[in-house]
């Protein structure tokens, strides 16, 4: 074999070694390629998942916030209502005070008003035109006055002889000692078809 030849074969087997190399080099970046890929789609589906539960935490609290300021402006809006009924109410006090069931009215609350002072003789205070009703229907008053405050739209104060003890039975004094249970009654009365 001569020196051309022994060069040819050993060039033949160096291509041939070089090109195994490459294949083998081609086949390890395909592999690792693949691989590479496949991790990215595992790290991308899990930051997928993460950006959704994460939206969905948003989302939730979002939708938290909302509900409770809908609950606001409804409770706001209910709460302005029973507002204007209760003004409404009181409006009328003047009215029911020049009405034919007046005397009785107060002939009621003067009862009532002397039941919780427990009997005791009381200075009764009413508005001016009132007196001489008043005078009528407390027979066993120890006085009648004028009021010596804020004049009521109807109704009396009654205190106690001594003046220790004090009820307030004009309209503005019952309405105010009964508002919890008259908003009640009047959110019953608005509201109760909108409850679920």
């Amino acid at each position: 074999m001569t020196v051309e030849a022994i060069i040819e074969r050993i060039l033949a087997e160096s291509r041939r070694r070089a090109a195994g190399i490459e294949e083998e080099a081609n086949d390890e970046a395909a592999a690792l390629r693949r691989q590479a890929e496949k991790e990215g789609r595992r790290t991308h589906a899990r930051a997928c998942e993460e950006a959704r539960r994460e939206g969905m935490v948003i989302a939730g609290r979002i939708l938290s916030v909302a509900r409770m300021d809908a609950r606001t402006a409804v409770n706001e809006a209910r709460s302005a209502a029973i507002r204007d009924c209760i003004r409404r109410a009181e409006a009328q006090f003047p009215a029911l005070a020049a009405s034919p069931e007046y005397p009785a009215i107060l002939g009621r609350l003067i009862a009532e008003g002397l039941r919780d002072l427990g009997g005791e003789e009381a200075v009764i205070a009413g508005r001016e035109e009132d007196l001489p009703l008043i005078r009528e229907v407390a027979r066993e008053a120890a006085a009648v006055t004028a009021p010596d405050g804020e004049v009521p739209t109807g109704g009396a104060v009654l205190r106690s002889k001594g003046g220790d003890r004090r009820v307030n039975q004009t309209f503005e004094g019952r309405l105010q000692r009964m508002q919890r249970s008259v908003v009640m009654e009047v959110a019953a009365r608005l509201f109760s078809e909108e409850e679920p």
